[in-house]
């Protein structure tokens, strides 16, 4: 199926499972499509309604060019409308990944899911206000060493390459990237239908994003304080690698929550 966004691109969706059952809806990484799911769906989709859809600027979706369109906030507003369009009357099991992670918690930390959302699992993708408040630990007796932290910057590095004009399109073309990932195993790999040109819009812009909002956060030019989201567990967002049950609440003063939530498959 097709849903329209808010700006009027047109997301391609896929639903599998009783409609009936409870939803899961899937958020894919970069440079993946909705096919990175192809396990999760074929182990899941007995018991459970599980929707799929390719973010703008990948896979069968939309792909606008200006980079305005790839912006976290207009993200989370196609997630809302999937969410909307797939299951209208009750609140769904969000399952996210990497850069697909990061543009679900903008979302669930914010307004644009409120009540919709029963549980959020995150996988290898972090809340950007958790990294900055990590990173800034280290500063602090008893935080984050900055050995760790040094570490992550390095293995995140990558980041910069997709903030530098021309160069990320040019080495997508040449195959450079390709074989980049196919050495690493990256999951999801379906060259016939992901467009990684296009999608490195998305990537470029919430990158752009992250690289500013993560050093004004750690330098403390805007003060945010210690991040909250609607969902709470007992353990720190840097140490939260198996995460307890997690239920939806009010964000709390103090140290910051989790926003890992139970997977709906292991609950049933």
């Amino acid at each position: 199926m097709q849903v329209t966004a808010s700006d009027g691109v047109d997301l391609a969706v896929n639903e599998t499972g009783p409609s009936d059952a409870a939803t899961i809806v899937c958020v894919h990484g970069y440079p993946d499509n909705s096919s990175a799911w192809a396990g999760v769906v074929a182990e899941l989709s007995r018991r459970y309604h599980v929707v799929t859809y390719d973010v703008r600027g990948a896979g069968r979706s939309g792909k606008p060019t200006e980079r305005q369109a790839y912006r976290l906030d207009q993200l989370a507003a196609d997630l809302r409308a999937v969410v909307d369009a797939v299951s209208p009357d009750r609140a769904v099991h969000l399952l996210a990944h990497d850069w697909g992670s990061i543009q679900s918690w903008h979302a669930v930390t914010g307004e644009q899911l409120a009540d919709r959302v029963a549980s959020y699992t995150s996988v290898s993708g972090p809340s950007l206000d958790h990294t900055a408040y990590w990173m800034r630990s280290a500063l602090r007796p008893g935080g984050a060493r900055l050995r760790d932290v040094a570490r992550q910057l390095a293995e995140s590095a990558y980041i910069v390459l997709f903030t530098v004009p021309v160069l990320p399109e040019w080495l997508w073309r040449k195959g450079v990237l390709d074989r980049g990932l196919a050495a690493a195993s990256m999951i999801g790999r379906d060259p016939a239908a992901s467009s990684r040109p296009h999608g490195r819009c998305l990537t470029r812009s919430t990158a752009c994003s992250c690289i500013g909002r993560t050093c004004r956060t750690v330098c403390g030019a805007r003060s945010l304080g210690r991040p909250t989201c609607r969902f709470k567990c007992s353990r720190r967002p840097a140490t939260c690698s198996s995460p307890p049950p997690c239920r939806p609440a009010r964000p709390r003063h103090g140290r910051p929550t989790c926003g890992c939530a139970r997977s709906p498959a292991g609950t049933g």
